[in-house]
């Protein structure tokens, strides 16, 4: 008898806890699907929901490629079955707009233009395991104080550049950014304009242009592998560091940058970065300060 009674007040937790997950899923959670959702269109799920900071959604969008332009809204996570079976794709503008917005995030898909791939304004998403490539413009683009966290991301393709801060500040990590600018001569994987990002543990190679370019800005550069950015018969570097910038940049690779013309790091128009504890093997310049930085051979680089 007592075992029976220990049977049914689980069976009833049980009960309990299953009512309360379809509820959840009922308010909280849409999926999106070419067929079997609530809906087959990204943009209509997005638009049937009023999220909250105390009702965020979920949008679930299992795999297919989705042809639409998508604007989001606060408090709505996008999520997709993952970037190799999950696609959206647009012809202008902006793929995915996130404007003036709290609490999102979009995650787990391929993403190819318009001119930007997400465009970010005056938010702080996470944009986390996509696949950004294809755009007309840069792939991601950052501005009005956006403040987005970018990471494990493979960024590629895109016309004139990977990521762009312009008057924003990123968190930028683990991301490959990769091959930008094939048809364009000075596309950069990492564009910083008048910025203070955090850009940590990325691979940043094969850009047409420079790896990273500072303008007026003062990112944290740590930790990342900058090789084979800019054409031949171009003046780029992996890192190239103009007026009054003064970024940090430490315990980084850059190396075989800049084709013939160009360096692993230039320093132009009397910036002042502290660049110490890296392997480069050139550079142009000397307001900068920094120790410890040797060649690809071992031997002591040249002084910043």
């Amino acid at each position: 008898m007592i075992h029976r009674i220990r049977l049914l007040l689980l069976l009833s937790a049980a009960f309990i806890a299953l009512a309360a997950h379809n509820a959840f899923a009922a308010q909280g959670e849409i999926i999106v699907a070419k067929s079997g959702g609530q809906f087959t269109s990204i943009q209509a799920a997005i638009d049937s929901v009023t999220p909250s900071a105390s009702n965020p959604y979920v949008i679930k969008v299992m795999p297919g490629t989705y042809d639409e332009q998508i604007t989001m809204k606060s408090y709505t996570h996008l999520q997709g079955a993952g970037r190799d079976i999950t696609s959206i794709r647009a012809w202008n503008n902006a793929t995915i707009l996130i404007n003036s917005l709290t609490n999102v995030s979009v995650t787990g898909f391929a993403i190819k233009g318009g001119y930007w791939a997400i465009k970010v304004v005056s938010s702080s998403p996470l944009i986390k395991e996509n696949y950004i490539y294809g755009t007309g413009g840069t792939g991601i683009w950052c501005s009005a104080s956006a403040s987005p966290t970018i990471e494990n991301n493979l960024i590629t393709g895109n016309t004139s550049g990977g990521i762009a801060n312009d008057y924003s500040s990123s968190i930028i990590r683990n991301n490959t950014i990769i091959n930008n600018g094939q048809i364009w001569d000075n596309a950069t994987g990492i564009n910083e304009y008048y910025s203070n990002s955090v850009i940590t543990g990325n691979t940043i190679t094969g850009n047409s242009g420079s790896g990273i370019s500072i303008w007026y800005s003062s990112p944290s550069i740590n930790g990342n592998t900058i090789t084979g950015n800019g054409w031949p018969g171009y003046n780029y570097a992996g890192i190239s560091i103009h007026m009054t910038s003064s970024p940090v940049v430490t315990g980084s690779r850059i190396t075989g940058n800049g084709g013939s013309y160009g360096h692993d790091i230039g320093v132009w128009g009397g910036a002042t970065p502290n660049i110490s504890s890296n392997i480069y093997d050139t550079i142009t310049g000397s307001t900068g300060v920094g120790l410890y930085n040797v060649k690809s051979n071992g031997d002591p680089a040249p002084a910043p």
